[in-house]
């Protein structure tokens, strides 16, 4: 017998993949990732509630000292997005 959350986990980890692929597609620059990523890292510490432009702005800085690449800021959105969690 398969094991349903299995594929739960393997169809996730596929809408991820295709959703960071879609996302790259885009060509948006390295410090709108940035932004977009950081506004939804305090979104989701705010259960939900939207963050200043000022909280994105100084979270958007932390984010690019960390120095990640394209594709994992790319991977990091898109899993916000297809799971709602980070």
């Amino acid at each position: 017998m398969v094991d349903k959350n299995l594929l739960n986990e393997i169809e996730t980890t596929q809408n991820v993949k295709d959703e960071a692929y879609w996302l790259s597609t885009r060509k948006h620059t390295y410090e709108e990732l940035c932004w977009f990523l950081a506004e939804r890292r305090l979104k989701a510490l705010n259960n939900g509630k939207a963050p200043s432009k000022d909280e994105i702005k100084k979270k958007a800085e932390e984010i690019s000292k960390n120095k990640l690449s394209y594709s994992e800021l790319c991977w990091f959105i898109a899993k916000y997005d297809v799971t709602g969690k980070i």
